[in-house]
């Protein structure tokens, strides 16, 4: 009896630790992949997108809009929520 309880835990050591050698090749596959089809930017499209913006007027940032930061003297100094 108790050599069966010994084999029955050896047996259940044996699984996990398969369980966790093909759970760790799965991972370095996953990452043998990734590595193998990594995505990169256009870089071309980009720049061209952002030279035609530029050369049709539309020079902004998403922050300001095409007309810029406001730089209304009454709104300097004041307290808002954001500048609290």
């Amino acid at each position: 009896m108790y050599q069966g309880a010994q084999a029955q835990k050896a047996q259940k050591k044996a699984a996990r630790r398969a369980e966790a050698e093909a759970a760790a090749t799965k991972a370095a596959n996953d990452r043998a992949v990734n590595a193998a089809n990594q995505k990169s930017p256009n870089i071309g499209s980009l720049f061209a997108s952002s030279s035609g913006a530029a050369s049709s007027g539309i020079g902004s940032t998403m922050l300001t809009g095409a007309q810029g930061a406001s730089v209304d003297s009454s709104l300097l100094g004041r307290s808002t929520l954001l500048g609290q």
